[in-house]
């Protein structure tokens, strides 16, 4: 298998039971990365810890969510 260079980067957090804000900050510094290769982060699926917390943080907005 490969990867295709020129897609963007989708992950998962469907499964996730545990996060943080070193796991929000983590996927803002990703996602910074990721612009700067002309690229989206994506977070599909945020589960509901996930999803509470970005909006607590206000990072909702900076991070692309797939709901």
């Amino acid at each position: 298998n490969s990867i295709d260079a020129s897609q963007d980067i989708s992950v998962d957090l469907s499964k996730v039971d545990f996060f943080s804000a070193a796991g929000v900050s983590g996927l803002a510094e990703a996602a910074v990365y990721a612009a700067q290769q002309n690229k989206v982060l994506r977070i599909t699926n945020p589960s509901e810890i996930v999803r509470k917390l970005m909006e607590i943080t206000g990072t909702e907005s900076l991070l692309h969510t797939d709901e």
